[in-house]
């Protein structure tokens, strides 16, 4: 699955391509997951990791997934102090470590914006493949190299930035893909 990088509400983040125009998901069909790999928001739905307004992390619940039951017999999510509880901390535990790589390929994606290695995806591609998906952008691997590693963080940045540029080999399997399920 081709990655891109995006700006969201709070910075830099990574992302999987499923589609070639928004709000199309060429892994999904009728509501069923298609991919060999599962990611783990699917893993763990309705619930996820995500903010608050104020960039603070913490476990989400999608109200509109239809799951949300306040009337039968589900469990409580919160004990009465308002701490997480049951089934509903576990997700918390289970998505911690996920949370955390999130938080650290954001600091990552950051600085490399900072260092003006972050480009716009090739258009060649986008006209290639016919996509119409805007705000996409990639990692320049010749910025990248010359960046050097001087914290932590960016020792990470070269395998980042040929792990994003190797995917983009599987955009004529998107298209593919794509283009059999809706056209």
């Amino acid at each position: 699955m081709p990655l891109a990088i995006t700006q969201g509400r709070f910075g830099w983040e990574l992302v999987a391509v499923c589609g070639l125009r928004p709000n199309q998901n060429a892994f999904v069909q009728q509501g069923i997951w298609l991919a060999n790999y599962q990611p783990v928001f699917l893993t763990h739905y309705p619930f996820a990791a995500g903010e608050d307004i104020e960039g603070r992390t913490g476990l989400v619940f999608d109200v509109d997934s239809g799951l949300l039951d306040e009337k039968s017999a589900g469990f409580p999510f919160f004990s009465p102090s308002n701490d997480l509880v049951g089934q509903t901390a576990k997700r918390l535990e289970d998505l911690r470590p996920y949370i955390d790589l999130r938080k650290e390929t954001r600091e990552l994606l950051s600085t490399l914006a900072d260092a003006g290695a972050i480009r716009p995806w090739p258009a060649d591609l986008q006209h290639r493949f016919d996509m119409a998906i805007p705000n996409l952008y990639a990692l320049d691997i010749e910025s990248v190299k010359h960046l050097g590693e001087t914290t932590p963080v960016m020792r990470n940045a070269k395998p980042l930035a040929v792990f994003i540029q190797q995917s983009l080999d599987q955009l004529p399997q998107l298209a593919d893909r794509a283009s059999r399920q809706y056209f």
